[in-house]
């Protein structure tokens, strides 16, 4: 009985160096060296490109490396995909390790999983979410849906529809935020702008800090009006049902008012 071979490869000599594809998973190398292994219908393009397993996965940059997934690609040097589907990685040394439809144009750029991600600033990066994405040199978005971080450096840590827009402004959570001042800071809440450089919402709801408000701070309530910053270097507290201290009251070093059982008394009145 004449044998049977459990594989065919075809092999390409090119400076010396061999390449093997095996021919039964109808694979494609291009390149001058390189090695798909299980893979069907994957092809590489790169100089010494990888591919291992998947499908319709492509390594077209040099040195790049797709392991796993469907329709993967990478088209820049030393980038790579480790898994998911449809994720692209078009900048040099770029990853994506997960998901689906995520993209990296970036140098230096990180896509950890999610969906529809996309991260063009050189040095940026998403832990994950959906149809976040990252314009800017060092920026980062952590997770959420449709945040932003579209200044130097800056940094959405999750919620959705937030915003940071100039250079090493943040917002941390919440919806429908936005520092645009440069290191600006939101923590969280609804509704909330920083627009003033060095400014901060630290939380509540419709806060909103003039672009002439340098250094300005707001506290606010949860009600849905509007609470302004009163003026630069400034901080606003805005409750409509007051503000409590308990203790005493110092301004300037010097005390205004103290609380004893619950009753408030000037420092003179207390001598």
């Amino acid at each position: 009985m004449a044998d049977v071979l459990d594989q065919i490869y075809l092999i390409k000599i090119v400076s010396g160096i061999k390449s093997e594809v095996p021919a039964s998973e109808i694979n494609l190398l291009i390149g001058a060296s390189g090695s798909v292994n299980f893979g069907i219908n994957s092809s590489i393009s790169g100089r010494s490109a990888t591919v291992v397993g998947g499908l319709l996965n492509n390594a077209s940059g040099d040195w790049s490396s797709v392991f796993g997934g469907a329709y993967n690609s990478t088209l820049s040097s030393y980038s790579s995909v480790i898994g998911g589907q449809y994720n692209c990685t078009l900048g040099s040394y770029s990853t994506i390790i997960g998901g689906a439809l995520n993209c990296t144009s970036g140098i230096y750029s990180l896509i950890g999983a999610g969906y529809e991600n996309t991260v063009s600033g050189n040095f940026g990066a998403i832990a994950g979410g959906n149809c976040n994405q990252v314009d800017r040199q060092g920026g980062y978005v952590g997770g959420g849906r449709l945040n932003f971080s579209q200044g130097q450096w800056s940094i959405v840590g999750g919620g959705q529809y937030n915003c940071a827009i100039n250079i090493y402004s943040s917002v941390g959570a919440g919806c429908n935020n936005i520092a645009s001042g440069s290191y600006s800071f939101v923590i969280g809440g609804e509704k909330n702008c920083a627009f003033g450089d060095y400014s901060s919402v630290l939380a509540g709801r419709c806060n909103q800090i003039s672009n002439l408000h340098t250094g300005a701070t707001i506290l606010s309530d949860g009600q849905a009006r509007v609470h302004r910053s009163s003026g630069p270097n400034t901080l606003t507290l805005d409750f409509a049902s007051g503000v409590y201290v308990s203790g005493a009251l110092y301004l300037n070093g010097r005390q205004l008012l103290v609380s004893i059982d619950g009753t408030v008394f000037s420092p003179q009145t207390t001598n």
